[in-house]
């Protein structure tokens, strides 16, 4: 079957009708800045990755014929970016909301840090961040692929949006371009997949930059476009008294070179797009951001053409320049310094020309030119050593070099925050059903200090609700609850340091709020460090418990709160009293924490009961 057998219905002609006017209006994404002036973000990015991967329009100097030189100055600057704003997943920690959370923030931070290294977001996201800067603009996909949770980063190229948009949510629609193979485009289970045998007309990537021109194979593509955005819901409906009723939804077309050869497959309604946008710099009445590639567009230029100008000036100085009279041909010059000999009627038939030597000024423009390109970067390389070898010298340098990207950092921070709690979190949470099981493998004392939270969060769990729905405050005694505790922590730690670990199925309620922050971990570390040392001595003098201070603090961090105090009790001894429940029938505020509502282990019974 063909495009031309494909009969759509009402509903697909409209969702046709719209995909195809986005299409129009945005594919080259031109915007007014201001009056008389546009910005175009297909041109701009295509010059942006000339100007990375130094390729000139016309490479070959008009007045010699050989081929220019491109200064990498464009990489380097933006090289040196990317050494100081590196993301890991070292740099993702979670911040519990309220101290009921403190444990619970403990083990999903372990989940999600392992969810992220089964998709190799470190990769993922030094991708994104050197799109970020030589775009401008970068796009991370969240989506679920098979079940699975799963990230992307989309080329700014195979996007399309109204570019007037301060953000993606505020525009009407996101179409994304996807270029499949057949075999890929039938593994989808769409409607209309019959309609639909490829081409070898496609361009797979767009224009290539190593081959400066259009990549077309002989392999059969299908172009395949995903909408998100609003539409008339009798789109869906095939009535016509929704068409004043909008909804959010996705609709996937092929084709979408005109009505006649697009063909629907796929329309329904969802809660919203799967995008993050990031951006270097933002810049007013434009979506797109402004990357370094973009800064730097016309200061490469000028570099490139002071060097390549002293460059045929210098030749000239090395190779002279010769005036011949009489019967001196250019051939019998050139044989001159072949032989060392030419027949002359006279001296005067031959004189060198003076080219004098190349202008020193034209080096002291260079040296401008990268000061500028600095200075409207911000980049900072290497900072000079001042001789004092010592840790707190180091930090100072490092934090210098750092120092220029901190807004920088801040924004590509704040929005990958913005995903992860809005898009990713969810994502991740839907695949931590209550009788899920993930393998649990790490340091011993990790597990070990993971057996013992889980193990205090059910039985102070269960403890709340038995004496809370029996109106009895004091049953238990301290024994009596650290039995109950060492009992769970033994049957797990009977399966082994490799073992399936039960989870929970709705961390994010209101009684375990937690949020996901991204923290420049390389630069605080040691200044967070030295804070909570000056913290701690204040609070000792006063006599007061450190204790919550110190599990706030070390949340804070992104460390394990239970795992240092575990240790520091077995250094400090508790006295009686101290832990589990006491006199009086009142719970403790770290009993009254509560933690994951878990049934009990296979063949457990309920360690503790009224």
């Amino acid at each position: 079957m063909s495009y031309n057998e494909y009969n759509p219905t009402e509903g697909e002609k409209k969702a046709i009708q719209i995909m195809l006017q986005e299409k129009a209006n945005w594919q080259e994404g031109t915007v007014w800045i201001t009056p008389k002036v546009t910005y175009d973000t297909k041109k701009m990015v295509e010059k942006c990755r000339k100007n990375y991967f130094g390729i000139f329009n016309n490479d070959k100097d008009p007045m010699t014929g050989r081929e220019k030189i491109f200064i990498p100055f464009t990489e380097w600057i933006i090289e040196t970016i990317l050494k100081n704003i590196d993301i890991d997943t070292k740099d993702i920690t979670v911040k519990a909301k309220n101290p009921s959370a403190y444990a619970v923030a403990d083990i999903y931070r372990y989940i999600i840090r392992k969810k992220l290294d089964d998709i190799n977001f470190g990769q993922i996201i030094n991708k994104l961040l050197k799109r970020v800067c030589i775009d401008g603009t970068g796009f991370l996909k969240i989506y679920r692929d098979g079940g699975k949770f799963r990230m992307a980063v989309v080329d700014r190229l195979n996007l399309m949006y109204d570019p007037s948009a301060e953000t993606l949510d505020q525009s009407s629609g996101i179409t994304e371009r996807n270029i499949l193979t057949l075999p890929e485009f039938k593994e989808y289970e769409w409607d209309n997949m019959e309609y639909v045998k490829g081409t070898t007309t496609i361009d797979r990537t767009g224009f290539d930059i190593a081959s400066k021109s259009n990549i077309r194979t002989t392999v059969p593509y299908v172009e395949v476009f995903e909408r998100y955005g609003y539409f008339p819901k009798s789109i869906i409906t095939e009535n016509t008294k929704d068409d004043d009723n909008y909804v959010y939804g996705l609709i996937i077309a092929s084709g979408m070179t005109s009505v006649g050869t697009t063909v629907v497959h796929k329309i329904v309604e969802l809660d919203g797009h799967p995008y993050q946008e990031f951006k270097f710099k933002e810049v007013p009445n434009r979506m797109d951001g402004r990357g370094p590639a973009e800064m730097l567009m016309n200061i490469q230029a000028y570099i490139n053409e002071v060097v390549n100008t002293r460059l045929n000036a210098g030749r000239m100085v090395h190779q002279k320049l010769w005036k011949i009279r009489g019967n001196v041909t250019p051939q019998q010059l050139s044989n001159f310094f072949a032989t060392a000999a030419i027949k002359l009627d006279s001296q005067s038939d031959i004189e060198m020309v003076n080219t004098g030597s190349i202008d020193p000024s034209s080096y002291r423009d260079e040296e401008q030119a990268y000061f500028w390109g600095n200075k409207v970067t911000q980049s900072v390389d290497e900072i000079a050593p001042t001789g004092k070898n010592t840790a707190t010298e180091a930090l100072i340098g490092q934090q210098s070099a750092s120092k220029a990207y901190n807004l920088r950092i801040e924004d590509i921070f704040l929005n990958l925050e913005k995903a992860f709690n809005e898009k990713i979190v969810p994502m991740i949470n839907k695949e931590l059903k209550k009788e899920e099981i993930i393998r649990i493998t790490g340091d011993v004392k990790d597990i070990k200090a993971m057996d013992e939270k889980f193990a205090k969060n059910y039985v102070y769990d269960n403890l709340n609700k038995e004496l809370k729905n029996k109106g009895i405050m004091s049953l238990q005694t301290d024994e009596e609850v650290k039995m109950a505790i060492d009992e769970i922590v033994k049957q797990m730690e009977g399966m082994g340091e490799d073992r399936p670990m039960p989870t929970f199925d709705d961390i994010f309620n209101t009684e375990y709020d937690i949020k996901i922050m991204v923290t420049d971990e390389t630069l605080n570390k040691a200044t967070m460090a030295q804070t909570l040392q000056n913290i701690m001595g204040v609070v000792a003098q006063t006599g007061k418990p450190i204790e919550p201070i110190m599990s706030e603090l070390f949340d804070v961090l992104g460390f394990s709160s239970e795992r240092i105090m575990r240790a520091m009790e077995q250094q400090q001894p508790q006295l009686p009293g101290q832990q589990g429940i006491p006199q009086g029938g009142q719970l403790t505020a770290e009993q009254q924490a509560g933690g994951m509502q878990q049934p009990p282990m296979p063949g457990q019974q309920t360690p503790v009961s009224a």
